[in-house]
């Protein structure tokens, strides 16, 4: 399980920061006291709050994107276009050319 946590953990592209933030807030007083285990449970506690913060970030910006376009639309004026989760994640560009990504997919496919 230990693994699998930090595989997760270690997919954000944000993971430092998680790391960092996560170790401020772990009591080591505690660690000596209850073990491992505790610190298991707090990253992953710390874990769920980053992504329901993160998640209640893009729900709020999204909301309000929609409703200044709608604002912008009937008073004929300008608004972003980008989404705020794109601007904080940017989408990496696909260098892969079309036989490269169907090669891909074939290879993936036959280990199916």
């Amino acid at each position: 399980m230990c693994n699998a946590f930090f595989q997760v953990i270690g997919s954000s592209s944000d993971a430092p920061g998680i790391y960092l933030r996560s170790l401020e807030t772990l009591n080591f007083e505690l660690l000596e006291i209850v073990g491992i285990g505790y610190v298991i449970e707090h990253y992953i506690a710390f874990f769920q709050k980053e992504q329901k913060d993160k998640a209640y970030r893009l729900y709020v910006t999204d909301a309000l994107k929609i409703i200044t376009e709608n604002t912008a639309k009937l008073n004929g004026g300008t608004y972003l276009t980008g989404r705020y989760a794109e601007m904080i994640e940017p989408r990496k560009e696909e260098t892969r050319t079309a036989e490269e990504i169907i090669e891909t997919i074939k290879e993936k496919l036959e280990r199916l």
